[in-house]
């Protein structure tokens, strides 16, 4: 999917709310439901646990790319090993 790219008041191009993954008109509508004290609460708790999510979920790839990564090195060192002519 495309980003979509909009001008900021000081003139830089910043990505929309769509672009960064956040469900705006879910949002939107519970807002509108929260009327009172409880619903807020409710709301900000779950604003908090889906930002959570989203960090444990953004931490869990970049260890997936940290492994393979190093995986890969060591492969490519033990292959290199093994050419006639011995390590490069």
């Amino acid at each position: 999917m495309p980003m979509l790219m909009l001008k900021a008041a000081n003139g830089r191009e910043r990505m929309t709310p769509d672009d960064l993954g956040f469900d705006v008109d879910r949002y939107r509508k519970l807002l509108a439901e929260a009327t009172d004290e409880k619903k807020r609460l409710a709301l900000i708790e779950l604003l908090i646990e889906e930002q959570a999510k989203e960090r444990l979920g953004a931490r869990s790839a970049t260890q997936r790319d940290a492994t393979t990564a190093a995986t890969v090195a060591e492969a490519s060192q033990r292959h290199s090993q093994t050419l006639p002519g011995g390590p490069r």
